[in-house]
């Protein structure tokens, strides 16, 4: 039960400017839900090939198909693993969900190469959805069949036990798989514009300009973080149930 999700995309920007820019590219205003980033780790290795490992906590409404199974979650934490290789000028990455795993699993792998023609670079996306909603369930439900049909072995007894999987959860699957991919048309068109901003401001400002909005931005969220956090409290209100 897995679903795929591709798309190519040209940046009109050097390789070395993008490349740059996917590291500075939270905070924007298009990933407000990104709450923060933490470098894990960062190397470079023998052959000169830069690896980070990244983490991003995000925060936001699920889809109203998932709230049903995700009532009172909005947070997510994202591993982000990337290869920087400035010889080849190629850079690759992987995202993937830490948590929900079980209901979605999320992976995202992009390549970064120069275009052949210009001065811009290209961009493949391969995300792959897989949706295990019910497995446990389901196995669990074979251990019960299994010790009813020791006990009561009659054929009505079998086909009760039989009818409550098999079709119907792998059509919650599919759809959760399909609503995870027409999210994800929506988050790579937002990504993008993000990714566009922080390009222009390296252009017009520079690497340490666009350090300095960041820093400001991040301070900004931090404030209107901590007041979204006091204002239910003031109200006596459960800080649970902030959007």
């Amino acid at each position: 039960m897995v679903k795929f999700y591709q798309n190519g995309f040209s940046y009109d920007y050097t390789w070395h400017a993008v490349t740059l820019a996917y590291f500075l590219r939270y905070p924007n205003p298009y990933s407000t839900h990104v709450i923060s980033s933490d470098v894990i780790s960062r190397h470079i290795d023998e052959a000169g090939i830069l690896h980070t490992v990244r983490i991003h906590h995000k925060r936001g409404k699920l889809p109203a198909a998932l709230t049903r199974l995700l009532p009172t979650v909005s947070d997510s934490y994202i591993l982000e693993t990337s290869r920087v290789n400035p010889h080849t000028m190629v850079m690759e990455t992987e995202t993937r969900n830490l948590d929900h795993t079980s209901i979605l699993s999320v992976v995202e792998h992009q390549v970064y190469t120069p275009a052949a023609e210009g001065s811009g670079t290209n961009v493949q996306t391969t995300v792959r959805f897989d949706s295990r909603f019910g497995g446990r369930r389901q196995q669990a439900q074979q251990v019960v069949e299994g010790e009813a049909q020791e006990a009561q072995p009659q054929p009505e007894k079998r086909r009760l036990f039989n009818f409550g999987f098999g079709w119907g959860k792998e059509g919650v699957q599919r759809s959760i798989e399909s609503l995870g991919a027409r999210r994800m048309t929506e988050h790579v068109g937002s990504s993008t514009k993000g990714m566009q901003l922080v390009l222009t401001r390296l252009r017009n400002i520079g690497l340490i300009g666009t350090r300095g909005v960041e820093r400001v931005n991040e301070d900004w969220k931090s404030v209107w973080r901590r007041v979204r956090e006091e204002i239910p409290k003031a109200d006596g209100l459960d800080a649970g149930m902030g959007v």
